[in-house]
């Protein structure tokens, strides 16, 4: 996850530009993506919905408190984050950290980027082509269906 201090204005525009903070980020973004390719295949496609939902989420509304906080308790987050095994740490090596027992927080100085998006993307599109590869013909009848 792209760490963006918002006193600082270069980097703050290179991390609103081009999705750049000034460090390096290739580990960071391994353990994400790898976190992201080790969610249950069942279960994933909802769990990386909801991750993306809150990321982009964050990105849009990057100083709203609201936004930055995870609540566990919630029923979709509880269906889609936590009951699903290595959702939680997909979301630790993102950034976030547990608060409290059922509630992870996203600290200030970090910021999703749109290349968070994209991994999470690219998680998204491994999970249908495993899907398809697995039963052709209910991968065909996706495609024509459009979805």
């Amino acid at each position: 996850m792209a760490r963006a201090v918002f006193g600082d204005d270069l980097s703050t525009l290179f991390w609103n530009v081009i999705g750049w903070s000034g460090e390096d980020e290739d580990e960071d973004d391994f353990d994400f993506e790898q976190a992201l390719m080790d969610l249950p295949p069942h279960q994933a496609e909802n769990t990386l919905e909801r991750i993306e939902r809150i990321t982009k989420s964050v990105m849009k509304n990057p100083n709203i408190e609201e936004y930055r906080r995870i609540s566990l308790d919630n029923p979709r987050n509880t269906e889609a984050i936590a009951k699903v095994p290595g959702a939680i740490d997909a979301l630790k090596a993102a950034g976030w950290v547990m608060i409290a027992p059922s509630t992870l927080e996203l600290p200030r100085e970090i910021c999703p980027t749109p290349r968070e998006v994209s991994r999470i993307n690219e998680a998204q599109d491994h999970y249908r082509r495993e899907r398809i590869h697995s039963n052709p013909d209910r991968g065909v009848m996706n495609i024509l269906a459009g979805g």
